[in-house]
């Protein structure tokens, strides 16, 4: 099991979502985990809730997980419409979810 593996699980995600890549910052302690999902996939629609395909998304949302032992947990993902922030169910157990200013300051860390 790669890293990427390792946190789809540790994260709940269901197909199509995944983590396509995991970063770690040693000097910062923080680990960037980053969602996507298979290409060519449908996807829930937020509105009517019927699977469709996914055109466009949303810009880069940041969210603040639960640490990785010492390590600050960063989530990224583009979510396809404002109803549809989070993919997964770990949306509930995440600290924050950071907007502009927030990831700025992330950052800078």
């Amino acid at each position: 099991m790669d890293e990427c593996q390792l946190y789809s699980v540790l994260l709940e995600l269901k197909l199509p979502w995944k983590v396509g890549r995991v970063s770690l910052d040693s000097m910062k302690k923080t680990v960037e985990i980053y969602i996507t999902h298979e290409k060519s996939s449908k996807l829930l629609c937020p509105m009517c809730r019927k699977e469709c395909m996914v055109y466009d998304h949303l810009r880069e949302r940041v969210w603040r997980d639960l640490d990785s032992i010492e390590f600050m947990s960063f989530v990224h993902a583009n979510p396809q419409s404002p109803k549809d922030i989070l993919p997964g169910t770990w949306r509930h157990r995440s600290r924050i979810a950071m907007g502009r200013e927030d990831i700025k300051a992330h950052s800078e860390i």
